[in-house]
């Protein structure tokens, strides 16, 4: 006896069983879960069947008056499924979940990299430091503006080592005094994640190979 399957992007698959799409309050197609407790998965939760999808599109229907602001309190039905194909034989779309197993790992990676930044470079004694670990550990957030401005310094003071007029010895002091007023005004802040050497060195990985982590949906990747 043949069985039929159904297989698709999540998009696809929410809108062939009348879900409102993978952002709202109940997005699994398989279960209840809320999407907020979904980082904490628990195998009490109720799962759905296209007989409870059929039940909660009427109850939305019917007290719910079809007003779409309401769905959350109809577990997201909303609209009739479309697909007549038990659940338990649609395919779980393969690139979400590979998607999902890849962010996961990049934030523990971004994890690892910030606990580098942050607390080995913190422990080490000054003159174990490149100066680079010395300005992290200096002005943490702030390391590379500190940074941008000492290279500046010595150039100009290269500048003003081979300056041949007064002018140009005026030019150049004025220079390094205002910039060290700047590297003056700096001050300490909290390292931010991804903004440590390291940590941030995994975006320039990235970019490298095209690889771009969107702003929106938790810096989650793209399957394209």
């Amino acid at each position: 006896m043949l069985k039929d399957f159904l297989n698709g992007d999540y998009d696809f698959l929410c809108k062939m069983y009348g879900l409102s799409g993978p952002q709202g309050t109940y997005p699994c197609l398989w279960c209840l879960m809320p999407r907020r407790a979904m980082h904490q998965p628990s195998d009490q939760c109720q799962l759905r069947s296209l007989e409870s999808l059929l039940a909660d599109n009427k109850s939305f229907m019917q007290l719910g008056e079809g007003e779409r602001k309401d769905v959350a309190k109809f577990y997201n039905s909303l609209h009739a499924p479309m697909a007549g194909i038990a659940l338990d034989r649609v395919s779980p779309p393969y690139l979400h979940i590979l998607l999902g197993i890849v962010l996961k790992h990049h934030k523990l990676l971004d994890d690892a990299a910030h606990d580098l930044d942050k607390k080995k470079i913190a422990c080490q004694p000054n003159e174990f430091l490149l100066p680079l670990g010395i300005l992290l550990k200096r002005y943490d957030s702030q390391w590379r503006e500190a940074q941008e401005l000492e290279e500046k310094l010595i150039f100009e003071e290269g500048c003003l080592a081979f300056s041949e007029t007064q002018e140009d010895i005026d030019r150049y002091t004025q220079h390094i005094h205002k910039i060290e007023q700047l590297i003056s005004f700096l001050v300490h802040k909290d390292l931010k994640p991804r903004v440590g050497p390291i940590a941030s060195s995994l975006d320039t990985v990235l970019k490298k190979h095209r690889i771009t982590p969107h702003a929106y949906h938790s810096r989650s990747f793209v399957g394209n």
